[in-house]
């Protein structure tokens, strides 16, 4: 117990460091959008950039502590040591103990989770409640409305995070069915599940007959499975060496699934995940044509680490293993809280030299609207209002017309206000400004 105590504050204390990274497009603009108000966060289901009950839980720590960075991202961060440590319970209940300490660390320094560590997404919300349902499923005794419950609320929670979560709640009562009692498995967790899933989709029912979702599959997707697979495979297995390994290990680790002396749940779960993801997918891209950015997907990680647990069958447990996996553990946290380039860090760098405290900076970019940032967004985050007030504000029109910029995101300035400049690089339009409404 001290051993995973330890390791998941060293997990935490390198997770902090990250929190100040430079804020991204989706998060500045699901926290002005979406994260204001509770019930527009939770309701207003206008693009799948709201992971709504991601954006309820944003909304509450910005309340409590104020519009920061670091209260924006808080929940994702609480989320993910939440989630190692339900993994550890849940590897604990399959293997051993100290099998759970290693895939803890597996989890831990994957760049993907520690990417959705510190990024105010609900990736890490839905993979949460994903493995607490997995836990309570897994559970011998399924006996009482008080399980019941808990089963319907996570699928309730799922859904309302994230709809395409559907495909864990699938795949996880496909599992459950093959080691419990059918009657008693059908009252306390099928029905439950169902209820929970109905009520979680009642949030989508809107966007539904808008004929929304036809849409999100155009702007939020691959047209061709060859690019979806190319990300796929670069962003779970080939982004870092920490990637690689989990997905080696599970490979050396199949033949040992046929021993009779290893937990087989684990790898069937992963088995069934993955059959049902790619029916879904298949489904979306014949219907659709196209397929979800593989970032939607994340919730196969935990589960192949779970996986992984096989290749540890035999419960070593010895000082040799304990170092490489300390020194794993630290080598690739340090590695991974380093600073990592970033597109718009680099585009606030290269303008730092022009721009003012005072400017309010404006880039176009993407389907929702502009990316808006302040010069010093990197210590906070401010609610644009009719009573801030700056000097200026600095359009990046890129291709898009600056009277289409004035006009669709409401700003309070003529063209008569506005001039190009010469930012090296950048030809932005500076236009003298009173006030910004949102």
């Amino acid at each position: 117990m001290i051993k995973i105590v330890l390791t998941l504050l060293v997990i935490f204390a390198f997770y902090i460091i990250r929190l100040q990274d430079v804020i991204t497009y989706d998060e500045v603009y699901t926290f002005y959008a979406y994260s204001y108000n509770p019930l527009v966060a939770l309701l207003r289901y206008t693009l799948p950039n709201n992971h709504q009950l991601h954006s309820v839980l944003v909304w509450f720590s910005t309340s409590l502590i104020g519009d920061s960075v670091i209260a924006i991202r808080l929940p994702a961060l609480f989320a993910s040591m939440l989630t190692v440590s339900v993994m550890y319970a849940i590897a604990k209940r399959f293997y051993t103990s100290y099998i759970g300490w290693l895939l803890v660390i597996l989890l831990a320094v994957h760049p993907l989770y520690i990417q959705y560590s510190v990024e105010s997404r609900g990736y890490m919300l839905s993979n949460l409640l994903f493995l607490v349902l997995i836990s309570r499923i897994s559970r011998r005794n399924l006996w009482g409305k008080k399980q019941s419950y808990l089963i319907m609320i996570l699928c309730s929670g799922l859904m309302i995070t994230l709809p395409t979560m559907i495909i864990v709640i699938i795949a996880s009562i496909i599992w459950g069915i093959g080691f419990h009692h059918r009657r008693t498995y059908r009252q306390f967790v099928v029905f439950p599940a169902i209820t929970g899933c109905i009520i979680g989709g009642m949030f989508y029912v809107s966007p539904l007959i808008q004929g929304l979702f036809a849409e999100f599959s155009q702007m939020f997707g691959y047209k061709h499975i060859p690019e979806f697979m190319q990300f796929f495979v670069s962003d779970f297995i080939l982004s870092a060496p920490s990637a690689l390994v989990p997905f080696i290990l599970l490979l050396v680790g199949l033949p040992i699934y046929h021993n009779h002396r290893t937990n087989k749940r684990p790898l069937n779960l992963l088995g069934i995940v993955i059959l049902i993801t790619a029916g879904v997918l298949s489904i979306q891209f014949f219907i659709s044509g196209s397929i979800i950015f593989p970032r939607n997907l994340f919730f196969l990680l935990p589960v192949l680490i779970l996986a992984v647990g096989n290749i540890f069958w035999r419960g070593i447990d010895n000082r040799g293993i304990t170092i490489i996996a300390i020194l794993y553990l630290f080598g690739n946290l340090w590695i991974g809280t380093l600073p990592q380039e970033d597109m718009t860090e680099n585009l606030i760098e290269d303008i730092s030299m022009y721009a003012q405290p005072t400017d309010y900076l404006v880039f176009a970019c993407c389907q929702e609207g502009p990316i808006r940032y302040e010069l010093e967004h990197r210590g906070q985050i401010h609610l644009i209002d009719d009573q801030k007030i700056y000097d200026r504000v600095v359009i990046f029109t890129f291709d898009t017309p600056i009277e289409d910029m004035i006009e669709r995101y409401k700003f309070d300035v003529r063209l008569d206000d506005c001039y190009i400049d010469d930012w090296n690089r950048f030809y932005p339009y500076i236009c003298e400004v009173k006030s910004i409404i949102n």
